[in-house]
C-alpha cells in the first residue's frame, strides 16, 4: 500500500477531528516555553496520528510540532532521507482554545526531502482539502460519520492570475507587527495557517503572507503547488516542494529549526509583484 493512501488518510484525519471536538468546549490549555498555546487535544492528536501512520522500522517517520524536540539526534537526517509525515495536530491552537472555528489539522507527506502530498481538515466546518497524485480535491468530511469518506467532492482547478483589489490578504501575527502595507490593502491577521492556505484554493483569500514552520505549511503547500499557486520568500527565494536549507533552518541546534528563513508570500501566479521584496526579521 502507498504511504499516501487516501482512505487511510481520511480515517486518520476524521479520528483526529473527533479528538479535537471532544475537547473543544473545555480545552485544557497551557503555555509552552516559547509563549505559544498548547492543549491536551494537540498532544492526543499527535499521538494518534503517530500510532496510525508512522512506521519507524520501515523508515517512515512522523515529524510533529509537539514532539520534535524529543526525537533522537539522528532523527533529522533520517527524516529528510526517507519517508516522512509532517503533522500540525491543531494549527490555530489559540483560536481553538478560545472556541473560535479558525483552526484545523495539517498533514503533509514527504519522501527524500520533497513534499509530495498534503491534506488539511477543518473539523468544525467539516471541510477537507487533499491531494491524490496530480489532483487536488475539496469536500465534506463529517467527524462523527460511520464511514470516513468525503462527500460532495470537487476537483480544485488551476489558479489564475488575479488582482488584490477588494480581496482579503491573510497575514500572520509576526508579520503584522513588522511590515508596512499599502493603505488600500484589506488585511486579515490570523493565528492560523491552514485556513488561509486552504481558502486560497477557493479564492476566499487572494494572498497569504507569513513566517511559518514546516508543520504549518506541509499540508497546504503541496495543494497550492499542484494547482499552480506560487510561494516565494520575501528575499526572493522560491519556496518549492523541497525541504531545503536554502529555505528552511535545518540545524537541530538552532531554536528556529524547521522554520522558513524569511516570511513567505503565497498566492496566484504573479502575486509577487504586489509586494516589494524584503526579508522581515523573525
Amino acid at each position: 500500500m502507498s504511504p499516501w493512501h487516501p482512505p487511510t488518510i481520511f480515517a486518520a484525519l476524521q479520528a483526529a477531528g473527533r479528538v479535537a471536538l471532544h475537547h473543544y468546549e473545555t480545552p485544557d490549555r497551557q503555555l509552552k516555553a516559547d509563549g505559544s498555546v498548547v492543549t491536551q487535544a494537540d498532544r492526543e492528536i499527535e499521538a494518534l496520528l503517530t500510532a496510525r501512520l508512522a512506521r519507524p522500522a520501515e523508515g517512515c517517520l512522523l515529524l510533529g510540532e509537539e514532539t520534535f524536540e524529543q526525537q533522537p539526534p539522528d532523527f533529522f537526517r533520517r527524516a529528510l532521507a526517507g519517508e516522512l509525515y509532517i503533522v500540525d495536530p491543531i494549527d490555530g491552537t489559540a483560536c481553538y482554545a478560545h472556541h473560535l472555528p479558525i483552526w484545523g489539522v495539517s498533514l503533509g507527506y514527504a519522501r527524500g526531502g520533497e513534499l509530495r502530498e498534503g491534506a488539511i481538515y477543518l473539523p468544525v466546518l467539516r471541510e477537507i482539502f487533499y491531494s491524490d497524485g496530480p489532483d487536488v480535491w475539496w469536500g465534506q468530511l463529517d467527524p462523527q460519520a460511520a464511514d470516513p469518506l468525503p462527500t460532495q467532492l470537487q476537483r480544485i482547478p488551476q489558479a489564475v492570475p488575479t488582482e488584490p483589489a477588494g480581496g482579503l490578504v491573510a497575514i500572520t501575527q509576526g508579520v503584522v507587527r513588522q511590515c508596512h502595507f499599502p493603505p488600500d490593502m484589506v488585511l486579515h491577521a490570523l493565528a492560523c495557517a491552514v485556513v488561509p492556505l486552504a481558502y486560497l484554493l477557493l479564492g476566499r483569500y487572494v494572498a497569504y503572507l507569513g513566517h511559518l514552520k514546516l508543520w504549518d505549511l506541509a499540508g497546504g503547500l503541496p495543494l497550492l503547488l499542484k494547482t499552480g499557486f506560487t510561494a516565494t520568500l520575501t528575499d526572493g527565494t522560491p519556496l518549492t516542494a523541497s525541504i531545503s536549507p536554502a529555505t528552511y533552518t535545518l540545524d537541530p541546534a538552532d531554536p528556529h529549526c524547521w522554520a522558513l528563513r524569511h516570511p513567505c508570500l503565497f498566492g496566484p501566479p504573479e502575486v509577487g509583484r504586489w509586494f516589494p521584496s524584503r526579508g522581515a526579521p523573525r
